[in-house]
């Protein structure tokens, strides 16, 4: 018979499998598993294996991967710290299975984003665990989804046709569903997003990032009220992510409600005491809004600078302070890391309204449209 787990529902953030019911089914367990709490989940399969169980099933691997994935599902250092050490309890207690490699590895790459001035060494470290994860399961989708994420934040230039390829492999992986319509807008190409994105909401509907990600799409694209819904929507499953609330934030700007992107901005002081990387672009963008040329910390500058999403937001930041020549210094390494959106610079993006007519400006569209012509022409 199954034995039935009460979960503690006081969010949206549990896998969709184990949304809308107050119990969680779990087949093979033994039956003194009634009445555990998902953060006890861990000690319980303790104390089962000292009772005799020695191997899990597939069933069972892929559970215990679902409910740790719940627990870092706000991406803070604390809970993905956890993250780990629980997939590895996993790992010692219940063999070394493919999918906690996985997990270990998805959150070194979720602390490569958190952990200012670590980039790199988790990005390496993330790697490897990818590595694993494909030797010890070679058609695992999850590790294939990971081994493309470290690819893509290394910015190999392949990366368009090997998310198009995961998701034909993957049509229903909320991740991939997820990642795809991100890339793809930020390269300028706008079809098939908006499939990908309905598809990634409609296989699961209350997870805060695929919100997240149809908000940040939707800005790209130029729609300003659908992005303001989806990233309220965000927001309103997961209060607390930093991306969304800068992304918010920028939004408002954007209408030319300064103050309400301050006060937005306020809130991330609130949320953490340790800053990840969007809590500096928040500062960057707060200081903007007041009139003040943005100051970068060198912990963080050369990490923004190498990825194509933080470095056109601080462009942005330098275009709000009327600073530029910074802003297209900024755009530059943007699309030195695939940012070819040109379509929404010249057209959406207020914060560069005053230099649309200057010629460096018109300038490095010409290279992205090039660029984006030969990404295309080439499949990559």
């Amino acid at each position: 018979m199954p034995i039935h787990i009460p979960l503690q529902i006081d969010d949206v953030r549990l896998p969709l499998a184990f949304r809308g019911v107050q119990t969680a089914s779990f087949l093979g367990w033994p039956d003194n598993l009634h009445q555990i709490r998902i953060a006890e989940f861990v000690q319980a399969i303790r104390s089962i294996v000292r009772k005799g169980l020695s191997e899990a099933n597939d069933s069972q691997v892929a559970d215990l991967y679902l409910l740790i994935r719940h627990e870092r599902s706000n991406w803070s250092p604390g809970n993905l710290e956890r993250a780990i050490r629980s997939f590895q309890n996993g790992i010692e207690l219940l063999g070394h299975h493919a999918l906690f490699e996985c997990g270990i590895g998805e959150t070194l790459w979720l602390l490569a984003h958190n952990r200012p001035g670590e980039l790199h060494d988790y990005l390496k470290k993330a790697e490897a665990s990818a590595t694993r994860t494909l030797e010890l399961d070679p058609d695992l989708p999850q590790g294939h989804i990971l081994s493309w994420l470290v690819a893509y934040r290394r910015g190999r230039n392949t990366v368009l046709r090997d998310i198009e390829r995961l998701v034909n492999d993957n049509p229903s992986n909320v991740e991939v569903l997820m990642w795809a319509p991100f890339v793809f807008v930020e390269a300028g190409i706008e079809a098939p997003v908006d499939d990908w994105l309905r598809r990634s909401i409609e296989a699961d509907p209350l997870n805060a990032q695929n919100h997240w990600a149809a908000g940040y799409c939707a800005l790209l694209l130029g729609d300003i009220d659908r992005a303001i819904e989806a990233t309220n929507r965000s927001l309103s499953i997961e209060p607390q992510t930093t991306m969304a609330i800068v992304i918010y934030a920028l939004l408002e700007a954007y209408q030319g409600r300064k103050d309400a992107a301050i006060t937005e901005l306020s809130k991330l002081h609130t949320i953490r005491t340790t800053p990840d990387h969007w809590m500096y672009i928040g500062n960057a963008l707060a200081s903007a809004l007041t009139g003040e040329v943005p100051q970068i910390p060198d912990l963080v500058e050369s990490e923004l600078r190498t990825d194509e999403t933080w470095a056109w937001i601080i462009a942005d930041c330098f275009a709000f302070a009327g600073d530029f020549d910074s802003a297209l210094e900024w755009l530059n390494n943007a699309k030195s890391w695939g940012f070819l959106n040109a379509k929404f610079l010249e057209t959406t993006d207020v914060s560069m309204v005053a230099i649309r007519q200057d010629q460096r400006f018109i300038s490095l569209l010409g290279s992205m449209r090039d660029r984006q012509r030969e990404v295309i022409d080439s499949g990559a």
